[in-house]
């Protein structure tokens, strides 16, 4: 991981996605906040180098938690974040604390994700927000090209989704879906 740091080309692409996903997540989500007093608090759970979290940190009160040692201090020493690193778990935050939790690229690398949904459901605020992406399974791509997808990966993913799966995870561990 340390490669990361001197790779100029890497961390523009990485700071380039996140602006991306700031618009897409702003626009998609339609977040309305506007009748609560200060930002909302907003969890980012495997933030990778903290480029996302740095993009919306002037519309949210930030937090973020990452396994990674690296990429947890890059983020603290480089881009002024707030973050725990090691899991959600131990993390331990209070109940009812954050307006919205996102998950990027992250569930399907999680050992239990059940697990981690209904820390997320204890974590979150009544009426709050989860907002996750995860390649999907069920895909045309991942059904023509089979065990030679670009995402199929057993080292790094766990677990493989489908729309109407991780619907039922969420809905198992008590999501209403939007």
């Amino acid at each position: 991981l340390k490669d990361y740091e001197h790779d100029k080309g890497y961390l523009e692409d990485r700071k380039n996605g996140a602006k991306r996903l700031r618009t897409i997540f702003l626009r998609e989500a339609k977040l309305s906040f506007h009748n609560r007093q200060g930002k909302p608090r907003l969890l980012d759970v495997g933030f990778g180098l903290g480029f996302f979290l740095k993009e919306i940190e002037d519309q949210f009160e930030i937090y973020g938690v990452e396994i990674s040692t690296f990429q947890a201090q890059f983020a603290r020493e480089r881009l002024g974040l707030n973050v725990f690193c090691g899991t959600l778990l131990q993390a331990n935050y209070p109940d009812d604390y954050f307006d919205v939790v996102t998950l990027w690229e992250v569930i399907e690398h999680l050992p239990d994700p059940i697990e981690h949904i209904k820390e997320i459901n204890r974590i979150l605020k009544p009426g709050g927000l989860l907002a996750l992406s995860t390649p999907n399974f069920s895909g045309l791509t991942s059904i023509v090209t089979k065990d030679k997808w670009h995402l199929y990966d057993p080292k790094e993913h766990l677990y493989y989704f489908s729309p109407k799966s991780i619907k039922n995870i969420l809905q198992g561990s008590g999501f209403q879906i939007t």
